[in-house]
């Protein structure tokens, strides 16, 4: 979805403009599900994730908590580059979070 907006309009969209739903029910920029809360970083181009109970040793997060993430970024614009939408990771924060998910800060995604 982000790659195809990024065509139209040139620019990386918020989770409203690309059409993207999280799971579970909220606002256009929050969330919840019975397991997580999910909410953008207040109509940016970042997606987190924070569990509401604690996952082994992964402590329980909060409704803004940011235990897993992604970002979108720009790396040259549609004209110009074929790898012109990257996602990137905004990796789980801390170890015990990060052992649930170990490929995690690895995920990278490239339009070419």
């Amino acid at each position: 979805m982000q790659d195809a907006y990024f065509q139209e309009k040139n620019e990386v969209g918020n989770w409203v403009e690309i059409g993207y739903s999280a799971p579970g029910t909220g606002s256009s920029h929050s969330y919840a599900s019975n397991t997580f809360w999910y909410h953008d970083d207040n109509g940016k181009d970042e997606w987190y994730a924070s569990p509401k109970q604690k996952l082994n040793d992964c402590a329980a997060g909060s409704a803004t908590g940011k235990q897993w993430g992604l970002a979108a970024l720009t790396n040259g614009t549609a004209q110009t580059a074929a790898s012109s939408f990257q996602i990137t990771d905004a990796s789980a924060t801390g170890t015990n979070c990060k052992v649930l998910t170990p490929s995690w800060d690895a995920l990278t995604r490239s339009s070419n």
